[in-house]
């Protein structure tokens, strides 16, 4: 059975899913870093998300995005950490829905808007006012991730332990895993 971790940006998603990945004995797969990858491999430049989606920008972004959904398609035994927009587009909804169980790492908009500023304000952000736009971004986000995902982890004041224990004890509790 595979997992996918979706929830907004600086959320843990790729942190909690490689440790989680190492505890169950899964595979790990970031999608941010199999769009990077793939984006090597066509254009020989590497680039990263944030330069992928500020230089050819939103609408070859996402695509590249559905397209490594797509990918996954006969993906087995993995943790598969999402991108914060992978369930913005409607038609990867079916595709991830079918794939594994969903969890959502839930923490506070303003959690991730403070962690992300630490490194650098997303390209997809409007820049004459961010917090303002994430806000905005984070709600209509945070709706669809509440619609699609099979648990929630409130991740705001855990530790990485604490939510791999959380996530650990709702498998084996719904799936014997």
């Amino acid at each position: 059975m595979n997992i996918l971790l979706c929830g907004l940006p600086k959320s843990g998603k790729s942190t909690i899913g490689k440790l989680l990945a190492k505890k169950l004995n899964k595979n790990f797969i970031d999608t941010d870093r199999e769009i990077e990858k793939s984006y090597v491999q066509f254009f020989s430049t590497p680039l990263s998300c944030k330069e992928i989606y500020t230089q050819r920008g939103e609408v070859f972004f996402r695509n590249m995005e559905t397209i490594e959904i797509y990918k996954l398609k006969n993906t087995t035994n993995s943790i598969i950490a999402l991108g914060g927009g992978a369930l913005e587009k409607e038609k990867n909804h079916s595709s991830l829905s079918s794939l594994g169980c969903i969890i959502y790492l839930q923490i506070h908009w303003e959690i991730a808007w403070n962690r992300m500023q630490k490194i650098s304000i997303p390209s997809f952000l409007n820049n004459s006012n961010p917090k303002d736009h994430f806000y905005q971004l984070s709600q209509t986000r945070i709706s669809t991730y509440e619609k699609l995902a099979h648990h929630r982890i409130m991740a705001d004041h855990c530790n990485e332990n604490e939510i791999i224990d959380l996530i650990h004890q709702f498998l084996e509790k719904n799936y014997g895993q």
